[in-house]
């Protein structure tokens, strides 16, 4: 495992601090789950689901109208 070392100031440290608390994290595991959710692949925009949606369904919304 690699290990990374990251400046921040006493705010944010604070706040990191908060967070994890209030998840019930370790503050190493909130900021590996932040991480993974960053660099997870991007999936459909909103914008494109719902376009997606209305053409798969277009007769259906026709039907309907």
């Amino acid at each position: 495992m690699e290990s990374l070392t990251l400046a921040v100031t006493h705010e944010e440290h604070e706040a990191l601090a908060r967070r994890a608390k209030d998840l019930g994290l370790s503050e190493e595991e909130l900021l590996r789950r932040g991480l993974h959710r960053v660099l997870e692949p991007k999936g459909l925009s909103f914008r494109d689901a719902l376009e997606y949606t209305f053409r798969k369904n277009a007769a259906l919304y026709r039907r309907l109208a």
